[in-house]
């Protein structure tokens, strides 16, 4: 069990009921700081960690009446050195004949690297969900304060045209085509809306050089901009 348990990085434990004593490694007692040498209790041990239900299944232990044969912790635990720790640990219960628990024995394993990846990638979903959020916020503005207001002008002026259009044809003709002209660019302005909501890029090219090439774009001219 001991070799079994060394290959798969595991760290062997036990408790024992009666003497109320840990027995564990040595880089177990040093990750969590105690002295070589000197006994573990339940309460130093259970000072040094912190999981749900630790206060119950101290009481339980101390009372012998464990509530499950098997166990099965996820624990932080603060290091020497003051930094934050992982472990998870199993194990199993064994009974005396008259029913009494008398030894815990199981395995833990170190899963700090495992807890602070988990950690950064929450982070990382949160930034991306709050640029999300503000780039649909940024979108949503240049729509209602930019598009929305060029749209409703030429509403307007076409409007007005259609009420009391030109007498010189030619004038009216430069008017319209000043519209059509205007009704393009916002053609434009919402196909690069769409393109910057899903850039084709990053479908044909992946993250990076689609990253790269909205950089280029940006820095080659502006956005939405009009005469």
């Amino acid at each position: 069990l001991t070799l079994a348990a060394k290959a798969a990085r595991l760290e062997v434990w036990s408790y024992d009921c009666h003497k109320g004593v840990f027995t564990v490694s040595s880089s177990v007692r040093h990750l969590l700081g105690f002295t070589p040498g000197l006994p573990i209790s339940l309460e130093s041990m259970l000072d040094r960690v912190d999981f749900d239900g630790k206060l119950l299944l101290a009481e339980q232990i101390k009372q012998g009446r464990i509530s499950s044969t098997n166990l099965n912790i996820e624990a932080g635990f603060n290091r020497p050195d003051g930094t934050q720790g992982w472990f998870t640990a199993i194990g199993e219960v064994e009974y005396s004949s008259a029913g009494s628990p008398v030894t815990l024995r199981g395995v833990a394993l170190d899963i700090t690297a495992r807890k602070l990846s988990e950690e950064v990638e929450r982070q990382l979903s949160g930034m991306l969900i709050t640029a999300h959020e503000e780039e649909r916020t940024r979108l949503a503005r240049e729509l209602h304060d930019h598009l929305g207001q060029i749209v409703a002008v030429h509403s307007i002026e076409l409007g007005l045209l259609r009420e009391r259009p030109p007498e010189d044809s030619a004038a009216f003709a430069q008017r319209m085509e000043a519209i059509n002209e205007q009704i393009e660019q916002i053609s434009n302005d919402i196909r690069m809306l769409s393109h910057r909501l899903h850039p084709a890029n990053l479908r044909r090219l992946g993250l990076v050089p689609a990253i790269r090439a909205v950089m280029a774009d940006a820095a080659d001219r502006p956005l939405l901009q009009h005469p």
